[in-house]
Parts: C-alpha cells; sequence; structure tokens
C-alpha cells in the first residue's frame, strides 16, 4: 500500500518535470507546416508544449494527494 503512494508521488514529480520541460528547452525548429519531429526528444518536446500545463496541474496534485495518503498512513499505524 505504502508502495502505490509513493509510486504515485514518483508519477507526479516526473509528469511536473515533463510540463516544465518547455520553461528550460526551445520549440524544436521546423522547415515546413506538414514537418514532424526528428528525434524522440523532439517529440517530447512538441507533447510538453502542447499540454504542459495541464501535465503540471495533474503532477502537482498526484504529489499532494500522495503525501497526504502517507501522512496519515504514518499518523494511523503510530496510534495503533
Amino acid at each position: 500500500m505504502k508502495a502505490g503512494y509513493i509510486l504515485m508521488a514518483a508519477l507526479g514529480a516526473a509528469l511536473i518535470l515533463f510540463g516544465l520541460l518547455p520553461v528550460a528547452y526551445a520549440y524544436p525548429y521546423s522547415s515546413g507546416p506538414d514537418s514532424g519531429p526528428r528525434t524522440f526528444w523532439e517529440l517530447m518536446l512538441i507533447f510538453s508544449y502542447e499540454n504542459g500545463t495541464a501535465s503540471v496541474v495533474i503532477g502537482i496534485l498526484l504529489l499532494l494527494l500522495a503525501a497526504s495518503m502517507l501522512f496519515f498512513l504514518n499518523n494511523k499505524t503510530a496510534a495503533a
């Protein structure tokens, strides 16, 4: 059960990092309207530009939920 909360927190942190990629990296160059990404990294940057804000919000919510659940789990086991 505790491993699930830790996994949820790790997923939240990964989503936050994914959503913050546009802050550190510029949009990938494209030579024309129908040119696609050349590498997987460029594809990830394009996805992060398109839904970066949603990723950050979902990541923060997952981190808060996981932290609160771990906090309540620790208080529940300490009281028992």
